[in-house]
């Protein structure tokens, strides 16, 4: 039992300690470390999802990208925080083909601040030679499929901002984009295949091609998805020599989860742009040359505006297929259930969206409807009267209330009320703060870089 000392003692910033080999096929794993991953069996790299698409065969630097990117991410997920403190102390051994370049000062500790941004962790990273002639991911034969090379690489993850964007970039015409995608079982895949079903003799499409052996992780934050991400994007970029890395994700995504944190938990920096900013400074030390410019051409808009842009412009398509679900439903409950679950972050974020952006039907098929399913204490109307004082009801009126001009208006000089507004984005106009220089002020302090709404890239 704590005394009352006790709790006032400063709790440990760094709650467990940790070290992880990542070992290369056929490498027999040392004792003494904690964890070890099998690369080609625990944490696979498939470079030829890549590389079948563009014009150059990967190069050495190429591979040890990737390999990083999934030996961090399986120590992200391999090793779990404790409820003391968010952060953990993780030493990471990796074998990479170019071992002087990646050990080299300002590579590997640009690496682990990126790292620690992303994540909150204390990462300590270690690089050993690889033996080229044991592996064969270098010597596939080229399949040159593109016609020309693109002008931009976009991560799509077929939701509702990616498919926006690419619905965007069809349009202005000119070159297609290269889009990275997440395709991690068939039901992904079969939903990436849906969304850009228009579009599938314009664009051409590669999966992410990192993925794991175990279905569940001892960790569920999972803060180095975005790593692959660009790890991925970056490599495709440099394969197909595409000036420009897109980030299709929109303000509320982006700048919300930093601004407004959960509890104790480490900012979520999955979009945000000082995170992109520091990936970019990586790639600059590691490649030695300018890297692509990553951009956020989406990072001054709601995901109410992006939809309500999409819908003026006649590009809606098929955007009842897109998904925002971070619950992955039929992955976890079975093929039969619905595509979301309603209930997450996610999913209240897309309904209020949709309800503020474009008031046409749409809406996909939810586990738990938070306009009409109740809580335990009650429903909830659609209008958002609440008949409860339940966490969905109170929620959705809350949120409601703040679409509600005249409600804005007379709480717009409470603080509380502006913040919401700016980074949640429900402040339809009386106060949209959204691009106003609080929120450059704010945006410049937490990335470091100055960005206002008219810069689409992070220098």
């Amino acid at each position: 039992m704590k005394s009352a000392v006790d709790y006032f003692r400063p709790e440990p910033r760094v709650s467990t300690m940790a070290s992880v080999f990542a070992a290369a096929p056929k490498e027999r794993i040392p004792s003494g470390w904690d964890f070890a991953g099998l690369l080609g069996k625990d944490v696979k790299i498939v470079p030829k999802r890549l590389q079948s698409y563009c014009f150059a065969h990967l190069q050495p630097i190429d591979v040890d990208l990737l390999t990083v990117a999934g030996a961090t991410a399986f120590a992200d997920r391999r090793v779990r925080r404790r409820s003391v403190a968010w952060a953990r102390g993780l030493a990471v051994s990796v074998p990479v083909y170019e071992c002087r370049r990646w050990s080299a000062t300002p590579v590997r500790e640009s690496l682990e601040e990126f790292l620690s941004y992303a994540t909150g962790d204390d990462w300590s990273i270690e690089f050993r030679s690889r033996d080229s002639t044991a592996d064969r991911p270098l010597q596939l034969p080229l399949v040159p499929n593109i016609d020309s090379p693109p002008e931009s690489v976009l991560a799509y993850s077929a939701g509702l901002d990616s498919f926006a964007q690419l619905q965007h970039m069809r349009r202005a015409g000119g070159d297609m984009p290269f889009l990275i995608t997440a395709e991690h079982d068939r039901s992904s895949r079969g939903q990436v295949a849906e969304t850009t079903r228009d579009a599938r003799h314009e664009i051409h499409s590669a999966a992410i091609p990192i993925t794991f052996s175990h279905e569940k992780h001892a960790e569920e934050t999972y803060r180095t998805r975005t790593f692959l991400f660009l790890a991925a994007a970056a490599v495709a970029a440099r394969l197909t020599k595409a000036r420009n890395i897109v980030i299709a994700e929109n303000g509320q995504g982006s700048l919300g989860p930093v601004l407004v944190t959960l509890g104790r938990e480490h900012p979520y920096r999955a979009t945000y742009p000082g995170l992109t900013f520091r990936f970019r400074a990586f790639l600059a030390q590691l490649w030695g040359d300018a890297p692509p410019a990553i951009v956020h051409p989406r990072l001054w808009q709601t995901k109410g505006e992006v939809l309500a842009l999409l819908a003026s412009e006649g590009l809606l398509g098929n955007w009842r297929q897109t998904r925002s679900c971070s619950r992955r439903m039929k992955r976890v409950k079975g093929s039969e259930a619905p595509p979301a679950c309603g209930l997450c972050g996610n999913c209240l974020l897309r309904r209020l969206s949709v309800t503020a952006g474009w008031p046409g039907p749409g809406a996909v098929k939810h586990g738990s409807d938070c306009y009409t399913d109740g809580d335990s204490k009650g429903t909830v109307g659609v209008a958002g009267a609440p008949k409860s004082t339940g966490l969905i009801g109170s929620t959705v009126a809350w949120s409601a209330e703040m679409t509600d001009p005249a409600a804005v208006t007379a709480k717009a000089a409470r603080p509380c009320w502006a913040t919401h507004a700016c980074t949640c984005g429900f402040a339809a106009a009386p106060v949209s703060i959204a691009i106003t220089p609080v929120t450059k002020y704010f945006h410049a302090l937490f990335s470091g870089v100055p960005l206002v709404p008219t810069i689409l890239s992070v220098p």
